[in-house]
């Protein structure tokens, strides 16, 4: 008799956790993860919007800050959750920061990370757009004034995916930018709807249809050979155009992976740039 409990839980369990998992959103999933790798959430306006910031180290005397900025979250698995709920599931950035000994944030984009209603444009054809961007610069600085850090801290902006094409607008209007680096970026999104099918992104901005960014930013533009979802020749022209921009292509990799495996390199070419 005793037998029969133990085999029913063994064949329930994985029902049990994926019935867990589902009552959860993306949102309570990150800071569960944020929590264990030591991260500190933090909550500030911008315009318009609430943000959610996580921070990894001390911000004291900081001369040097890496702001974290993470993909698009998927509409359709969005609207399965009440408030919807924007936060990608799977993105990397989170583990990313995990591996910068830096200090560090995750500067969270406008309805992800935040429970609370959203409207849908600011997660789908209005991604990028100018309210979008403004607030998080806003954000930005208004966290790091309640913060007292340094008036001349330096940023090296870091973006996964649509993050990296957040990253790429923000640098425009943030002086205090030094570096950027892009992680399977989408420069290019007029192109990018097109190869995919999708409507165009009419209430967004295209980084790709923008003047180059100043010639003191250091560019360096990660790929990955298998990406089905950012092609590799992408915004090309525009980053060929950029004063200081390199494209670097890693073999093997797709979309998510596996960005974590070169990260400790790829910081310490940009750390040591910043350095010289």
């Amino acid at each position: 008799m005793s037998a029969g409990p133990k085999r029913w839980m063994r064949w329930a369990w994985p029902w049990v956790l994926a019935s867990a998992l589902a009552c959860t959103t993306p949102a309570e999933r990150l800071d569960e993860r944020s929590n264990a790798l030591g991260f500190v959430r933090h909550e500030v306006a911008g315009v318009g919007f609430a943000h959610a910031l996580y921070q990894n180290g001390s911000l004291e005397d900081a001369s040097r800050l890496h702001i974290y900025i993470a993909g698009d979250g998927v509409p359709r698995r969005a609207a399965r959750h009440d408030p919807p709920d924007p936060t990608p599931a799977e993105d990397p950035v989170l583990e990313l920061m995990s591996l910068d000994p830096s200090p560090s944030l995750l500067l969270g984009r406008p309805c992800q990370h935040i429970t609370g209603a959203c409207d849908p444009l600011h997660f789908t054809l209005g991604r990028y757009g100018e309210p979008v961007v403004a607030s998080m610069a806003v954000a930005l600085r208004s966290f790091l004034a309640e913060q007292n850090t340094r008036e001349d801290v330096q940023f090296v902006l870091v973006g996964f995916s649509g993050g990296g094409t957040l990253a790429t607008l923000l640098a425009e209007r943030l002086p205090e930018a030094t570096a950027l680096v892009t992680l399977g970026a989408n420069l290019d999104t007029a192109a990018w709807t097109a190869r995919h099918g999708h409507e165009p992104l009419l209430y967004s901005l295209n980084p790709a249809e923008r003047a180059p960014l100043r010639e003191e930013l250091r560019q360096l533009h990660l790929r990955a050979s298998e990406d089905r979802e950012v092609a590799l020749d992408n915004a090309l022209a525009w980053i060929d155009a950029q004063p200081r921009a390199r494209l670097r292509t890693f073999a093997g990799f797709d979309h998510a992976c596996c960005w974590s495996e070169i990260w400790p390199d790829v910081l310490s070419e940009v750390v040591g740039e910043a350095s010289r």
